[in-house]
């Protein structure tokens, strides 16, 4: 069997399995199937999206395109999806782990998505939010840095 061949093989191979890799169920379409989160469909939230609303142009600016946080599943559960590549992080050291994703289309089109939210846990989701995005905004700039940084050279 040539190189030629085995390259074509596995080329043809990896076309095959991208499907099944992409059949995982993803809450919302612009992030990267974090996991699933607990039982429950995923709901936009507006009374967290007023929350977030405010923050968008900064979230933006920093070139995130969404945050997912999820609870307890990986060492790092929260994940930043940015224009130059992801970004993974741990729960901020002091919050409270709450399922949500936020989904930043523009500056002014921000979105809130979580499952089993209940008026009830407004609180807890707010400060979960508040503890995540300063740190995504900090991941995000790690991410362009190294994107954007030149290669080669001296």
């Amino acid at each position: 069997m040539s190189k030629r061949s085995i390259l074509l093989a596995a080329l043809a191979a990896a076309a095959l399995a991208t499907p099944v890799l992409a059949q995982q169920p993803a809450p919302m379409a612009g992030t990267a199937g974090a996991g699933s989160a607990a039982a429950g469909d995923w709901t936009l939230q507006p009374a967290l999206v007023k929350h977030v609303a405010p923050r968008g142009p900064e979230l933006a600016a920093a070139g995130i395109k969404g945050i997912a946080a999820r609870t307890g599943r990986q060492r790092r559960d929260i994940q930043v999806v940015t224009q130059f590549g992801p970004a993974y992080f741990a729960w901020p050291k002091g919050a409270v782990p709450a399922v949500f994703e936020i989904e930043v289309e523009a500056a002014n089109n921000v979105e809130v998505w979580t499952t089993g939210y209940a008026s009830a846990d407004e609180a807890r989701y707010r400060a979960a939010i508040d503890a995540v995005i300063p740190e995504a905004v900090r991941a995000a700039a790690r991410v362009r840095e190294q994107a954007t940084r030149p290669k080669g050279g001296r």
